[in-house]
């Protein structure tokens, strides 16, 4: 995941959720109880899934 947005020059912030309390609990908030996950805009995206993830570039690109 990380390869393939940085290959994109899409800017992210990883969490690890074993070194960090809050980006589990971010994580379950979502209700999502796997990795990686990823979100753009209001999308959430777990596992590495690249279609979604341009899919979901497009849309926050996209005006309206």
């Amino acid at each position: 995941m990380k390869a393939y947005l940085s290959q994109k020059g899409v800017p992210f912030q990883v969490r690890d959720i074993r070194q960090d309390p809050t980006a589990l609990k971010d994580l379950m908030n979502l209700q999502v109880m796997s990795t990686p996950a990823v979100r753009i805009g209001s999308q959430v995206i777990v596992g590495f899934n690249p279609r979604k993830i341009d899919r979901a570039l497009a849309e926050l690109k996209s005006p309206g």
